[in-house]
């Protein structure tokens, strides 16, 4: 995973994906702990624009419990969901527990549907097919304070090992579609405007962004 190494409400046609404003925002509240996300329309597609962040269980760093906050050590979710890290981040999830996490009516994007979304924003459809960075100013778009409303914010992401790194400077994203024991991630960097496509470790611990068609 060599990328991950260096690594609205409104929206309509391709290059638009203008947001309302906030108190505009329609949320969703997921009915299996009354978490309440913002959600924006990029496309046809409504996203979460928060960071999933349900809990049943969490895991220490170095086990392989599927459930993390970035920097909780324990496996109390209670604790965990007091942290300053997992307000602002939500979880980190493996690729296995990512696509059983999603609240009925969601699920976790497709490496397609990524895509849609990236042309959405006006990615070239052959840059969208292409591997590591792509685009010009989509990953601008997509981060906090973007005009997106996807809102990223750079949680950072665990490695298969079990080390976590890189808050503040990548956000890494799964998505459904696998390839062997690996699976294919969408990477936000601090220093880039473009966005990452590369092959993750279903292993690792990456954030997840639930989707729904219109």
């Amino acid at each position: 995973m060599v990328l991950a190494l260096i690594a609205c409400v409104g929206c309509h046609g391709h290059g638009t994906g203008r947001l309302a404003p906030d108190d505009a925002r329609d949320r969703y509240v997921d009915p299996r702990d009354g978490r309440a996300y913002h959600t924006t329309t990029i496309g046809d597609m409504v996203w979460f624009a928060e960071n999933l962040a349900y809990m049943p269980h969490v895991s220490p760093s170095a086990e392989q419990g599927g459930i993390w906050v970035y920097g909780f050590e324990g496996t109390d979710p209670a604790a965990a969901r007091r942290t300053t890290e997992y307000q602002a981040y939500g979880n980190l999830y493996d690729w296995d527990t990512a696509l059983l996490s999603c609240p009925d009516g969601w699920h976790v994007p497709s490496d397609e549907e990524w895509r849609q979304t990236e042309i959405a924003l006006g990615m070239k459809p052959a840059e969208a097919d292409a591997m590591s960075w792509r685009g010009s100013n989509q990953g601008t778009r997509m981060k906090r304070d973007g005009d997106s409303g996807f809102d990223v914010a750079l949680a950072g992401w665990r490695t298969g090992a079990g080390k976590m790194g890189f808050r503040g400077e990548h956000a890494n994203f799964w998505t459904a579609t696998e390839v062997d024991f690996r699976a294919y991630e969408r990477l936000l960097n601090v220093a880039r405007p473009t966005v990452g496509r590369d092959l993750g470790n279903k292993t690792c611990g990456f954030s997840v962004r639930c989707v729904r068609r219109r």
